[in-house]
């Protein structure tokens, strides 16, 4: 199997609402991870799990991509995206 195809069949194992809690929990460990990592420093350890949680984040972000639909998610990227570039260039200039 595929990236993509595991990523849809998680959702259809294990159900929507366990995977948006998923989604939940790995976002707060990824929160936890960078707290930490601002409090220590660059540790090699704290570095790596901040590597894990944000691989853990993307897998599950796609998740949320599948249950919700990617083009709704799409247009809004797009358009924060565009904002961020008014923004970048506003404070250049």
């Amino acid at each position: 199997m595929n990236k993509e195809e595991i990523l849809k069949q998680a959702v259809e194992v294990f159900g929507v609402q366990p995977q948006i809690e998923m989604m939940i929990e790995e976002a707060s460990e990824l929160i936890q991870a960078l707290q930490k990592l601002k409090r220590v420093g660059n540790r090699d350890e704290k570095l790596d799990n901040v590597y894990e949680e944000i691989a853990d984040c993307k897998l599950v972000l796609e998740q949320m991509e599948n249950i919700f639909g990617k083009e709704n998610i799409k247009a809004k990227e797009d358009y924060k995206l565009e904002r961020l570039a008014f923004r970048i260039k506003q404070k250049v200039l």
